[in-house]
């Protein structure tokens, strides 16, 4: 079996409430959709030696949340983007 501790959506939160990965049990940490990269940092550095993967679906997040003139990928644009910006490996 495999334990896997997913992390969604991190809009607010606290150095406290991020520190308590330090003592999750788990196999592999699994980020999904909005998550600062201040918060990317912090998993991963308390994430020890254990694999993380990213899944960001509308990187920018979705234009029906905001008001203005926001920009949205599309999947291709997405990924190429993806790609230089990847800090977890």
């Amino acid at each position: 079996m495999i334990k896997i501790l997913a992390i969604a959506d991190l809009h607010w939160f606290t150095s406290e409430e991020l520190s308590k990965i330090k003592d999750a049990e788990y196999d592999i940490c699994v980020l999904l959709s909005d998550i600062p990269i201040d918060a990317i940092r912090s998993i991963k550095n308390l994430n020890g030696e254990k694999p993380i993967i990213g899944i960001f679906a509308g990187l920018s997040g979705s234009s029906r949340y905001k008001s203005g003139n926001y920009p949205m990928l599309d999947q291709k644009e997405s990924i190429e983007y993806g790609n230089r910006i990847c800090i977890l490996t």
